[in-house]
């Protein structure tokens, strides 16, 4: 299944190897999801990766960069030629539905349930990577 990993789903993973965010991305390739990535989409993870005012200077620039790595390797790339500007309440997370829209997936793994529950109108549900991770029966 094809699935979109919001950008506060690999800042979580890169500030806490503990979490569900951190365990999806490490299970990363797997049978039972892949990541559906636009080019802006890619731009803000590695914007965000690489700020110190959003990951811990504890995290190593190789371990930020070997994130972001596998979760490029392991994804489709998906090119958005459709806006859909006007359909969630933080147009900062614009981006992130388009993507969804375009590639087709069934799931937004987001912290951000709120923001992102518009996205049910295109039959893309908003989930947690800890919600996600029991949907889909665990991880290897």
């Amino acid at each position: 299944m094809f699935v979109v990993l919001d950008t506060n789903v690999l800042v979580s993973a890169l500030c806490s190897a503990a979490g569900a965010s951190f365990a999806l991305i490490q299970a990363l390739p797997n049978p039972k999801f892949t990541p559906v990535l636009s080019p802006t989409l890619w731009t803000e993870y590695q914007d965000l990766a690489h700020r110190s005012s959003v990951i811990p200077a504890t995290v190593s620039q190789a371990t930020r960069d070997t994130i972001c790595d596998l979760v490029l390797a392991n994804a489709r790339l998906q090119r958005v030629h459709y806006r859909w500007r006007t359909q969630l309440p933080d147009p900062g997370d614009a981006h992130v539905l388009e993507v969804a829209v375009a590639g087709q997936v069934e799931y937004i793994i987001t912290h951000n349930i709120k923001d992102l529950r518009p996205a049910i109108s295109f039959g893309i549900t908003a989930i947690t990577p800890g919600d996600f991770i029991k949907l889909i029966g665990g991880l290897p």
